[in-house]
């Protein structure tokens, strides 16, 4: 495993201090990235006030889309596959029609 250190993050114009292994950083960096700006948009768009409770609905937020991504990718894939191609099935003249 790799040597972990301190790395440095910024979430709304604050530093954090974290432990992370040197070969994850860019993924922590990353996964900060997105993080701030989830917490910009609550900030922007709601009348969430403070660090504390912007960082809850961000949380919650984005548990909730990696639950729903969970769930769809849980389904067999067979029916997900015939779900999604319906629409173009219905644009696509069949083979035997277009001989006859």
């Amino acid at each position: 495993m790799s040597e972990k250190g301190l790395v440095d993050i910024k979430l709304l114009n604050k530093e954090f201090a974290v432990l992370c292994p040197e070969d994850q950083k860019a993924d922590l960096f990353a996964a900060a990235a997105h993080l701030d700006k989830k917490m910009r948009e609550i900030r922007n768009s709601s009348k969430a006030i403070g660090l504390e409770r912007i960082s809850i609905i961000a949380a919650l937020n984005l548990t909730h889309e990696l639950l729903a991504l969970r769930k769809q990718q849980a389904q067999p894939v067979v029916p997900r596959v015939a779900l999604e191609s319906a629409p173009l099935n219905q644009r696509v003249t069949p083979f035997d029609k277009i001989n006859n």
